[in-house]
């Protein structure tokens, strides 16, 4: 990792310092817990070697401290239940390319960025140090063979050319859940890929469902299951049904949950962008070529450009 003496993250970094404690060291990042604890569970991942951009690392590179950032923001929506997680990617201002990982909740100020040195909310130390072992036994497990309903599935990722039937297949489905659900579902919305005209995609079927309470299982489980769907992600405020042959995937989300909302500001922004369109299907086909231990895997490796994206889309609304 050293690449000089005179840098003062290769000389901090492996280990704890002034500013944060050492959670988890991986091939690709060290992942730290901010002693500044204004955001609770403020995290930063810093990546191993000199790069301060993006377009600095390698396919492997990117995917293994993507994957880092992304495995981070899971466990802290376990362990802190945020309204939402925001991801700051830095770089430009010094030699190693991070990440801050930082809970929002309700009462924050959306708009204020971490900063680690500002010490406005120190632990006491014996605080301090029961976060970071909680946050190293939860990184120690693995999420999705937490969350998925049948375990994992290595499956070979593959993406077509967009599809002029795909609008009509969702309708399809639309109707069959309307069906199934009646007033329960409160949207069903196509999402993801598919539904945006021109972009390359798996030929995937996603529909965003809407409920008052997500974790109300009973409330709509029976129904989608009746209608052919079966359950394959149970998760704190997500579940996700599939098809048997896995054609069509199904995420029922709260209808308050801010994740819905990202979900549709993505798509609406890709229909609008054919430069930014561009740029996610050449993503995706390169992650596409990766071997993942399960699709959900590849799935959150595209997690940091959507958030580059709706960051985008932020700063147009507010300015």
């Amino acid at each position: 990792m050293r690449a000089g003496a005179d840098c003062s993250i290769c000389a901090s970094a492996d280990h704890s310092n002034e500013y944060s404690d050492l959670v988890e060291t991986t091939a690709f990042s060290f992942i730290h817990l901010n002693k500044n604890q204004a955001h609770r569970g403020h995290c930063c991942v810093i990546f191993r070697r000199h790069a301060p951009e993006l377009h600095d690392l390698s396919a492997e590179e990117l995917l293994g401290f993507t994957t880092d950032v992304a495995r981070l923001g899971r466990v802290l929506e376990i362990l802190f239940r945020p309204v939402k997680i925001d991801q700051l990617i830095m770089g430009h201002l010094c030699p190693h390319l991070h990440c801050h990982v930082f809970p929002q909740y309700q009462d924050d100020d959306p708009h204020a960025n971490p900063h680690i040195h500002d010490r406005t909310l120190e632990l006491g130390r014996e605080e301090q140090l029961a976060r970071v072992e909680l946050l190293r036994a939860e990184l120690a497990r693995d999420h999705w063979d937490r969350v998925l309903v049948g375990g994992r599935e290595k499956r070979e990722i593959v993406i077509v050319g967009y599809d002029r039937d795909w609008p009509a297949q969702f309708a399809g489905e639309r109707d069959r859940m309307r069906d199934a659900l009646g007033a329960t579902a409160v949207r069903i919305e196509h999402i993801g890929s598919t539904s945006v005209p021109g972009l390359a995609a798996k030929p995937t079927i996603d529909v965003l469902v809407t409920v008052t309470d997500a974790d109300d299982e009973a409330a709509f489980r029976g129904p989608l299951e009746g209608a052919g769907y079966v359950l394959r992600v149970r998760e704190p405020g997500h579940r996700m049904f599939r098809t048997p042959a896995r054609s069509v995937h199904v995420h029922v989300w709260g209808d308050a949950d801010p994740e819905v909302e990202r979900y549709l500001r993505f798509r609406d922004r890709l229909r609008v962008s054919a430069s930014e369109r561009d740029e996610y299907e050449r993503l995706k086909r390169d992650l596409a070529e990766r071997e993942w231990p399960d699709v959900n895997c590849y799935a959150e490796a595209k997690g940091p450009f959507i958030a580059s994206i709706l960051a985008r889309v932020e700063a147009r609304r507010s300015g």
